[in-house]
């Protein structure tokens, strides 16, 4: 049997398939080496001879024809990664069985996201900023923060991201909310979210988070958001506005600001001795 080992990006491709996942592949026929669109026309007569085909992050999109040329045999590509919409639609018209990682992928990505979603309940991005310019400005930052407890968090798209970052939501007796058209009821019960509308979203989520896909299909959507967040950016203020206006908001003397790492200084005192006894 003979494999095929297909990226345009050798660092993606090594990244996923260590030196344990090329042994256990060798075991199961002859592999090719790491082969971009470039290098088929050199491989072609090891190519027309490929069943299987492993690929990650950086697979090339391969036309119709290309694939009767390169890969006329090829029965199933599995994809190491998330999505396949860039590339899936030719292979799938030869009939060639697509499996991908999406799954796996959205575990670490909803992890990241919850965290991410925490730490802005906490005001951290906010003090932040404020730290780096006045240590007594970042603790007025967090301590406006809304916190985690019953805190509500808006979903923009529930798949399987936005599933996830659901379920952790409940550890912190979140109020999810949730705009999804491809959503069942159903569904959105068993995840404890509540489906409203997409103004809901904006005027009763303390946070949101954006789990749309990049898609033609949700354009006007994307652009909506995007003029509905720089709104949101602007009522903000201050959070989102350069280093002067902290200035002006805190009354801070530009001569007290520190510089990133920069430790506060402080007096240095020396500890008096006391005069010696005079010797009698």
């Amino acid at each position: 049997m003979k494999i095929a080992l297909i990226g345009n990006s050798k660092g993606r491709f090594e990244s996923v398939y260590d030196s344990r996942a090329m042994s256990r592949l060798a075991t199961l026929g002859e592999c090719s080496p790491l082969l971009g669109k470039g290098d088929f026309a050199k491989n072609e007569e090891f190519l027309r001879g490929c069943e299987y085909a492993f690929s990650t992050w950086g697979m090339p999109v391969l036309s119709r024809e290309e694939l009767e040329r390169w890969l006329p045999n090829l029965k199933a590509c599995f994809y190491a990664a998330g999505s396949v919409q860039d590339f899936a639609r030719p292979l799938l018209s030869r009939g060639v069985r697509l499996s991908c990682a999406a799954a796996a992928n959205a575990i670490p990505v909803g992890e990241f996201t919850f965290s991410q979603i925490c730490l802005a309940a906490k005001g951290a991005f906010a003090a932040q900023k404020y730290y780096r310019l006045f240590r007594a400005a970042s603790y007025k930052a967090s301590r406006g923060a809304p916190g985690n407890y019953k805190i509500k968090v808006g979903l923009l798209g529930v798949g399987a991201v936005g599933a996830l970052v659901a379920e952790r939501l409940k550890t912190v007796d979140a109020e999810v909310l949730a705009y999804d058209p491809f959503l069942p009821r159903e569904q959105a019960e068993e995840l404890g979210v509540r489906l409203v509308a997409l103004e809901n979203i904006f005027t009763d989520g303390d946070i949101i988070s954006n789990h749309l896909a990049n898609k033609p299909e949700h354009a006007a959507l994307q652009a909506a958001l995007k003029a509905r967040l720089d709104a949101a950016r602007k009522a903000a203020g201050d959070e989102f506005l350069p280093e002067k206006n902290y200035l002006e908001r805190f009354n801070i003397a530009p001569e007290k600001l520190r510089e990133p790492g920069e430790k506060s200084a402080r007096k240095k005192t020396s500890a008096k001795k006391s005069p010696e006894k005079k010797k009698r």
